[in-house]
């Protein structure tokens, strides 16, 4: 773990996954390792019940794929999917919609996908398919295998019959998965998480109906320049470079705070902006 933050609105923790994989360090098929790096951030806003997730992968070689799984109980809702193999009810099917839900009993789970920004959604389960794996790691042809052998259904377990694999439609070595969790007793929270229209620099972010939320670890750049969407009243600045003042600015207001120690920054946004003004952020 490298760094954790608590909050009255949020929980935050940046951790370090890359022991958990076949790394450059330790490789079981002694093939140079399948990543470099896996970072990942873990943003709990508790005032607003949301979980929004940050990776960062490396891979040690640009022809593997990466991919963001999620695990269900029930068939998520995906619209826009077609058959890759088996059929609707049961096998490999694929979409290109960045949303999606999923219910079970009275629950309900609303996902957004806003990085990669061109993404495809594979859906692997029902009968056949809860435990498939592609073997020989080519996708090109769907030639898996279903580990099903020793499962049992058992009211106790916390099965996962589905499986979501996010995943970017433009590949490259390096993978940013941004990723926004709403859960509900019911309700339709899908239209609640938005993406950022920036005007200069690069950074993960998205927007909640309160909340601008930006990823800095490892970050390129010292500024930031984004539209404000709607009426959002903070602006969440996560991992950022510790002890380093963050200035933000718009048309109406100029303010600067210090990045705390674990690269968290909570602060208001200006004060009098208007949705579609211009924010400036400098660090």
């Amino acid at each position: 773990m490298q760094a954790q933050a608590e909050a009255n609105a949020f929980a935050y923790v940046r951790s370090d996954l890359t022991p958990a994989y076949d790394n450059t360090t330790y490789d079981t098929q002694e093939q140079g390792g399948k990543v470099e790096q896996v970072q990942r951030e873990y943003l709990y806003l508790l005032d607003e019940d949301r979980v929004v997730i940050h990776d960062k992968v490396v891979a040690t070689n640009p022809a593997y794929t990466q991919k963001w799984l999620l695990h269900t109980p029930s068939r998520p809702d995906i619209a826009g999917l077609v058959p890759l193999r088996g059929s609707d009810a049961a096998g490999i099917l694929q979409s290109h919609a960045s949303r999606f839900s999923i219910h079970h009993e009275r629950g309900r789970l609303d996902v957004a996908t806003m990085l990669p920004r061109r993404s495809l959604r594979r859906l692997a389960g029902g009968k056949g398919y809860a435990y498939y794996v592609e073997t020989d790691a080519d996708e090109s042809t769907l030639d898996g295998r279903n580990f099903a052998d020793g499962a049992e259904e058992k009211p106790w377990f916390n099965l996962g019959r589905w499986r979501v694999e996010i995943q970017s439609a433009t590949p490259a070595p390096t993978q940013h998965f941004l990723i926004a969790l709403s859960p509900s007793l019911g309700e339709d929270r899908s239209g609640e998480v938005r993406p950022l229209e920036a005007i200069s620099g690069e950074l993960p972010g998205l927007a909640t109906e309160r909340s601008v939320i930006l990823f800095a670890a490892d970050s390129a750049t010292d500024h930031f320049s984004f539209v404000l969407p709607s009426t959002q009243r903070r602006i969440l600045f996560i991992g950022g470079p510790p002890g380093r003042d963050l200035t933000v600015a718009s048309e109406t207001a100029r303010d600067t705070r210090r990045i705390s120690g674990t690269g968290v920054l909570e602060l208001p946004m200006p004060a009098g902006v208007e949705p579609g003004s211009r924010i400036d952020l400098t660090f």
